[in-house]
């Protein structure tokens, strides 16, 4: 069966957060759909793939659900390298995992791009929030706004705005790619050469003859 769908998109998206908010869940909510109810700790990096269509694009998302723990920072630090997009997660009922995404923001803006889309996620955002929430939604959304981040809360065991999220990462990418192939080709148009006749008349520059 034929399709319009342009050629395969592929982008690296890349999970970050302190140990415990819930990263893995997330990605394993998104691609498998499921909710894991006991947490094990990411040892440096996972690895997830996910494809979606976007308009007439089709999207391969390589998503990389990266360790929290300090100790494997000089590890996970790498990844960030060509990275097209950058979900930054924290716990809503934890508010040192917050203060973690405003200490961790400044190297993660100099670690990659800072034109490379990235959404903040409160996560754990779920139906007893009243009860547990720490995190205020103005609070994040004010300090989202001010660094110029998306921002969602989001509840992995409710599943709750998770295909939100990735939706709009994958857009956010998608169209940064497509202003930069834009952008080239008009780089590569404007380019001009210049030739200029090569004069053989050796006395014309002032030489002096005999």
């Amino acid at each position: 069966m034929t399709t319009n769908l342009e050629p395969v998109q592929t982008f690296k998206i890349l999970i970050v957060g302190e140990s415990g908010v819930g990263k893995s869940s997330l990605m394993a909510r998104y691609v498998h759909g499921i909710f894991r109810t006991q947490y094990t700790a990411t040892i440096g990096v996972d690895f997830q793939v996910a494809i979606i269509n976007i308009g007439e694009y089709r999207c391969r998302l390589q998503i990389w659900d990266t360790a929290g723990q300090e100790r494997f920072r000089s590890i996970t630090n790498s990844y960030y390298r060509g990275a097209d997009g950058i979900i930054i997660v924290y716990d809503v009922t934890d508010n040192a995992s917050f203060t973690h995404v405003k200490v961790r923001f400044p190297d993660v803006q100099n670690l990659c791009d800072r034109n490379v889309p990235k959404i903040l996620v409160g996560n754990k955002d779920d139906h007893n929030r009243e009860v547990n929430k720490v995190v205020l939604t103005n609070d994040a959304r004010q300090y989202a706004e001010q660094n110029n981040l998306l921002f969602f809360e989001i509840s992995v065991k409710d599943n709750r705005n998770i295909t939100e999220v990735f939706n709009e990462i994958a857009k956010l990418a998608l169209k940064r790619r497509l202003n930069q192939s834009e952008n080239l080709q008009n780089s590569i148009a404007e380019i001009r050469i210049e030739h200029k006749p090569i004069n053989d008349n050796s006395t014309k520059n002032g030489c002096c003859t005999i």
